[in-house]
């Protein structure tokens, strides 16, 4: 548990912080509005962050090695010199994106000084099937929810030219994945541009607006979308990626299946359908190098299974579905246990 204290002379802003930011189970929150009490409390107890405006706190009381002070700033306000060294965060913005800002300093400050916090590798799991149609968008879709709702932190990234995922996860953002990308081989902090830009489903899911063209990711190299990834992990916000692949199959995406901890194939069964992925797994200096990452899953089963034979396991079978509205189909979906194969992966 971390131990925050949120200090503002605006007692209606702290409140508003106060009962968005207690959502977060990982947070014991104190407040203060009054300078007097705040300075008491400092030199008496011992806190983890202090998370501040300069009109309440500016320096006068020295905090222990172990507390991390970070400013709330109003970008038309002037700042104390005393307050010049503190690390600072945009006071007006969504309290979601001030939690995650705040986060990333304090893993910062507490890796500064041999504290691991999570200590969990960032996995990612992703799903590609070569054949159009087979429902892969939706059961990466419904796997994001599934774990989310399970308490995980996920991300959702797709690298599909022509994305449907907006139907479960609308923009509401100008910038996304395409300011994300232009960026790469800059200097650029990418955990505070992540958090910058990123949406949010529900408590536990998060995503970046897709990429503005189809071109912006017929022109990412193999090292770009491994790059990208990379960045989404290091950045120790997420405990699962959920990444939707393109049908496209060559030495870039290769690279996506390089850093995945797992791979999910998505099929289904009728002719055309089976040729496509025999045609896939036939590729055996990929199920070679990739199958102790791969299972399979049979969409739109109509109780005949999967009709290709392979070693690689078949680990959910999701029946068909009559015409449904695909954003609640998905919803409802991720709560059926045909899904249970996604939390097994992750485990």
């Amino acid at each position: 548990m971390i131990r925050i204290v949120l200090a503002d002379s605006n007692m209606e802003y702290l409140r508003r912080l106060e009962m968005v930011l207690a959502n977060y189970k990982d947070l014991a929150i104190s407040i203060y509005s009054d300078r007097a009490a705040l300075e008491n409390m400092l030199r008496t107890k011992k806190i983890d962050i202090l998370l501040f405006g300069s009109d309440i706190y500016d320096g006068q009381v020295s905090l222990g090695k172990d507390t991390l002070a970070v400013m709330l700033y109003d970008a038309d306000e002037i700042i104390p010199e005393s307050c010049m060294g503190f690390k600072k965060i945009n006071k007006y913005q969504k309290i979601g994106t001030i939690y995650q800002q705040l986060m990333y300093e304090y893993s910062e400050y507490a890796r500064s000084r041999g504290v691991v916090l999570g200590g969990n590798k960032t996995k990612t799991i992703v799903f590609y099937s070569p054949i159009g149609g087979a429902g892969k968008t939706t059961l990466a879709l419904a796997t994001a929810i599934k774990l989310s709702n399970e308490g995980k932190k996920v991300f959702y990234l797709s690298y599909e030219d022509a994305p449907s995922d907006e139907c479960v996860l609308p923009n509401h953002n100008e910038k996304g994945l395409s300011e994300l990308a232009a960026s790469l081989g800059s200097n650029a902090d990418f955990s505070i541009k992540i958090q910058g830009l990123m949406q949010q489903k529900n408590e536990n899911l998060f995503y970046l607006k897709h990429f503005d063209s189809p071109n912006d990711i017929y022109e990412l190299t193999g090292e770009e979308r491994e790059k990208i990834i990379e960045i989404l992990e290091d950045s120790k916000l997420f405990d699962i990626i959920v990444l939707d692949m393109g049908i496209t199959m060559n030495a870039d995406a290769l690279k996506v299946f390089d850093v995945a901890e797992a791979i999910v194939l998505v099929e289904r069964n009728s002719t055309i359908a089976n040729a496509k992925m025999q045609l896939f797994l036939n590729q055996t200096h990929l199920t070679r190098l990739y199958e102790s990452k791969m299972t399979r899953v049979v969409n739109f089963n109509m109780g005949s299974g999967s009709g290709v034979a392979s070693d690689i396991p078949v680990v959910g079978m999701i029946n068909a579905s009559q015409n449904p509205e695909s954003a609640g189909f998905i919803e409802w979906l991720a709560t059926q246990p045909a899904l249970n194969f996604a939390t097994q992966l992750v485990r």
